[in-house]
């Protein structure tokens, strides 16, 4: 994984696209010539505006670091006047100062080493040809058992001869990724996210300067939006010292990969028929096949450097069943750290919390039907002095989202990603739990998150909402909106969240063919709403908890994190505000 920054100095960009609101389905709406500002840019001959350059670059880089504390590197070249300087790329030559004399690109890649004997140094360099990739390949190019994916995708990239045929390569990627690939040859820059939207990649246009970011940088030079997934982009820039371009998007079909059910139900089904309830085993068992195998391939051939797994955990359904898969996929004495957080405001109510009851109860569950597997539970407690003094950089990470919502659940997140507390551990031969009396801080690297099971399997409290109001049809449409929109809500912000602390999110439910295999499934055998909660809302996934022997989880009704870990207790709230409103 990789954090990357990508900053085009100077630089005109005609029919410049604005990138989506929070609806996926909007169109986009280009910028006319006259609206694309011109004046301001970062070139400027007075040695002040270059100091204040080089201050943006220091912060910058600090930023991108904490994503990839492994190997960090920048280059700089002029735009259209000749390409990469090889000298300083190949050397992986960290820049104090940079030349804003004329346009220019400047990049940096920091890089935490997950895949690979040794972690592959970014961007990478060629002939004036560079690529920056964060992301992981799981499938759709051919990659070496120990090559490093990135490596892989650089050859395949250089080979590509036209604009379809780089568009190509990155629809084919299966896993989670952003890139920004230039080609020398044809003077045109590339960048993208995946179609699920699962890396964070950040654009702002301003004064003549186009930039591209996994984080948030807060400067007057920026504006930044999410880039969006409705394809990659393009821009070819003119050989000439003005380098200007036109904005291109190079679409794919997003049903590919986030298909649509063809038909709804027409009819009631009797659940109590022989055949419904032979029906619901089947469907619950491809369920658990596609979902197996996601997060095998998540956590198998793991170097040994990463240390143990990690999963955000609440204890719920979700993250229950990815921690019971993880466990039957690793071997015993491959220890698997289970991290839930609680916020307390006194220090001493952290066992008030659901979630922490929830987890606590799931953890002895797990350990009582895997008895040989090493379950570390982490207790991550925060109390409010630690959250004051750490939630003005969880805002500043979060950002561009910026509500009520977005702090609660960033804070949660971080703090859980951090993975600082209380270590429990059971003693299958003695068949006791045991408690540490000194901080543990988990080494895990990976850490599993259950992002995508609620939005494709009914988990909301809206999703009852919407079939209790318009059936199977509102369902859907309810359904497909949240898959489509996830890169906006959820994904690039909980990216950056996560990342900064050096960790990467994997996403088991978000896994292409498990999301296939979900649109699949007719809709009136994913939930059954005329259940209880904890029992009806996604009741696939609950069947197939059972599989695996999670009595406490299976019949667990959904709490959001906020609530569940005391976190909104944290932010008080008057009659009339609401978790929409601007936080910042």
């Amino acid at each position: 994984m990789c954090g990357f920054g990508l900053l085009c100095g100077g630089v005109v960009v005609h029919n410049f696209i604005e990138q989506d609101t929070l609806i996926e389905e909007q169109d986009t709406k280009p910028t006319t010539d006259s609206e694309v500002p011109e004046t301001e840019t970062l070139v400027e001959s007075e040695a002040q505006t270059e100091s204040s350059v080089d201050e943006l670059i220091s912060t910058w880089s600090s930023s991108l670091r904490r994503r990839g504390p492994d190997s960090f590197q920048t280059v700089q070249f002029p735009i259209g006047l000749g390409g990469v300087d090889a000298n300083n790329a190949a050397a992986g030559v960290n820049l104090d100062k940079v030349d804003v004399s004329s346009p220019f690109f400047w990049g940096a890649g920091a890089v935490l080493h997950i895949r690979g004997p040794v972690p592959q140094a970014q961007p990478l360099v060629d002939q004036g040809n560079f690529l920056l990739f964060n992301g992981e390949v799981f499938g759709g190019l051919e990659v070496a058992e120990h090559q490093n994916d990135t490596l892989a995708l650089w050859n395949c990239l250089l080979e590509c001869s036209a604009p379809s045929s780089v568009q190509e390569t990155m629809k084919r990627l299966r896993g989670p990724w952003a890139f920004a690939f230039y080609q020398k040859k044809t003077s045109t820059l590339y960048f993208g996210r995946d179609p699920v939207g699962r890396r964070s990649l950040l654009i702002s246009y301003k004064k003549n300067n186009l930039a591209l970011s996994s984080v948030f940088l807060d400067d007057p030079y920026f504006s930044w939006n999410e880039v969006d997934t409705h394809g990659i982009y393009s821009i070819q820039f003119s050989e000439t010292e003005s380098a200007s371009g036109v904005m291109q998007l190079l679409p794919w079909d997003k049903s590919e990969t986030l298909p649509k059910r063809d038909t709804l139900p027409t009819e009631t089904l009797d659940s109590k028929s022989v055949e419904v309830q032979e029906l619901w085993k089947k469907y619950s068992e491809g369920l658990y096949d596609a979902l197996f195998r996601s997060v095998q391939l998540r956590v198998i051939n793991r170097p040994p450097f990463l240390g143990s797994v990690g999963i955000l955990f609440s204890g719920g359904v979700d993250s229950a069943v990815i921690a019971a898969m993880a466990g039957l996929s690793l071997p015993p004495d491959d220890p698997i750290d289970l991290i839930n957080v609680a916020f307390s405001l006194t220090g001493n109510d952290y066992h008030t919390s659901s979630d922490r009851k929830l987890a606590r109860t799931a953890w002895e569950n797990l350990c009582r039907v895997q008895p040989d597997r090493i379950w570390n539970f982490v207790e991550v407690n925060i109390i409010s002095e630690t959250l004051q003094e750490w939630k003005p950089h969880i805002a500043s990470v979060m950002l561009p989202q910026n509500t009520l919502m977005d702090i609660t659940i960033s804070a949660a997140i971080w703090f859980a990603s951090r993975s600082e507390g209380v270590l429990n551990q059971y003693d299958p031969t003695e068949k006791t739990f045991h408690t540490s009396e000194e901080l543990y801080k988990s080494r895990a690297k990976i850490l599993l998150v259950g992002h995508g099971a609620d939005e494709q399997l009914g988990g909301y409290g809206r999703h009852l909402t919407a079939w209790t109001k318009g059936g199977w049809n509102r369902l859907q449409e309810e359904l497909e909106k949240d898959i489509y929109r996830i890169w906006k809500r959820n994904l690039g912000r909980d990216d950056r969240i996560i990342s900064d602390l050096g960790k990467e999110a994997r996403h088991p439910f978000l896994d292409e063919d498990f999301i296939k295999y979900v649109a699949s499934v007719p809709l009136d055998f994913i939930s059954d709403y005329s259940e209880a909660r904890g029992i009806g809302d996604k009741k696939i996934l609950r069947l197939a908890s059972e599989r695996l022997g999670l009595s406490t989880s299976s019949k667990a009704p959904k709490k959001a994190i906020q609530f569940g870990t005391n976190i909104a207790k944290q932010f008080p709230k008057t009659r009339n505000t609401k978790g929409t409103d601007s936080f910042l």
